[in-house]
């Protein structure tokens, strides 16, 4: 959280690509399409800025996911979350175990895959679970 400018939990579990500066769908589908042609995509924007707000303050943020540490701390907490705690995950035990790029985006649609997110429980859905217990 700190080289993340201070983010909170609640801020860390609301990380996902569709606040990215360019629409990774997208680039989800061109990889899928052109997966055996192995010919490049190009999209505009930047992948490596994330929007976001803060839940305490509400103060926009923008994230550079390649600035280090960050990117390799989201993707190291992926895998430990993964095998950790399989049931609140967003990336399964079985996407985590496999080695190839194509295979592990080629199990899901494109508008279900998602290399930001950490857990798959929102914050609404943390509400209507706390409200039946």
């Amino acid at each position: 959280m700190f080289s993340m400018r201070g983010m909170y939990p609640s801020d860390i579990n609301n990380l996902s690509v569709k606040n990215l500066d360019y629409n990774f769908e997208s680039k989800i589908k061109a990889e899928l399409k052109n997966n055996k042609s192995k010919t490049s995509i190009s999209l505009r924007e930047n992948p490596f800025i994330c929007f976001h707000h803060t839940h305490k303050t509400g103060i926009p943020m923008r994230i550079l996911l390649n600035m280090p540490p960050i990117g390799k701390l989201i993707m190291v907490f992926r895998y430990l979350v993964s095998a950790a705690h399989p049931v609140g995950a967003f990336q399964s035990q079985k996407e985590s175990q496999m080695r190839n790029y194509e295979q592990r985006i080629s199990i899901h649609k494109p508008n279900e895959i998602d290399h930001l997110r950490i857990f798959k429980f929102t914050r609404e859905s943390e509400v209507r679970l706390t409200a039946f217990m």
